[in-house]
């Protein structure tokens, strides 16, 4: 099983590539590494994917889904 502290960096490029102004703004790519952050059980990386949902940031935009995210992320972290 990974270690916490690579979910973390996966997150970490997700956020580059999601909102840094020397990364190219690249929606798609960020998902794709918060969805492997939270493959690995990273509550972060939940928020992150209803965040994109919740901004139709390279997703249509989906309050419900958005919704089932952050609720994971809460569950996650509750436990």
């Amino acid at each position: 099983m990974a270690r916490r502290g690579s979910s973390n960096a996966l997150v970490l490029i997700g956020n580059m590539y999601e909102n840094k102004k020397d990364y190219k703004r690249d929606y798609p790519t960020a998902m794709s590494y918060y969805q492997k952050a939270a493959d690995l059980g990273n509550s972060d990386a939940f928020n992150a994917i209803g965040n994109l949902y919740e901004n139709g940031k390279g997703v249509q935009k989906s309050f419900t889904k958005a919704e089932e995210y952050y609720l994971k992320a809460k569950e996650m972290s509750d436990s």
